[in-house]
């Protein structure tokens, strides 16, 4: 847990998950101690620790030296939630298969969406509740969605998983 909070690269805007939805406000106290400008603190309901598309995510947002703390429900991104089935692994095989057709965009639903929605975070609008256009959240994930698509067109996603290998 002290990895993130001590992050070496000197961030001041993060997404951190944690195990235990308790913590949310805790570390986003501890971050603004530290001098983080911006930072989500999510923990989602299904037990991961990140924004889940299962469940309600648990989020503690750092913005201007506060500290909010909602809730964000994936059917306001996604218009639904999915199982979490959907997201369970399997063989080290499967899984290298599964993040392949993520990373290529030939896999839709639950892992796709959860990749989507937590790599693209910290550019998705209206993420705070005092956020102009928080409304617009599915809009923000439809345009992560089409920018991952745009990627995954030019070979990057591959090159990522070459480089990665």
């Amino acid at each position: 847990m002290l990895g993130p909070l001590t992050n070496p690269a000197g961030a001041t805007s993060q997404l951190i998950g944690v195990y235990d939805p308790k913590l949310t406000e805790m570390f986003a106290g501890v971050l603004r101690n530290l001098g983080t400008q911006r930072a989500f603190i999510v923990h989602g309901a299904d037990g991961l620790d990140e924004a889940t598309v299962t469940a309600e995510t648990r989020v503690s947002e750092l913005k201007d030296g506060l500290i909010s703390t909602y809730n964000l429900d994936p059917l306001e991104l996604f218009g639904e939630t999915y199982p979490a089935a959907d997201l369970k692994g399997r063989d080290a095989e499967a899984n290298a298969r599964i993040t392949t057709e993520v990373l290529s965009g030939q896999r839709a639903g639950a892992c796709r969406q959860i990749v989507v929605l937590n790599a693209h975070w910290p550019s998705l609008p209206g993420k705070g509740r005092d956020d102009p256009g928080r409304d617009e959240n599915s809009s923000g994930v439809d345009r992560q969605r089409r920018r991952s698509e745009e990627a995954q067109g030019s070979g990057r996603a591959e090159q990522q998983l070459r480089v990665s290998s």
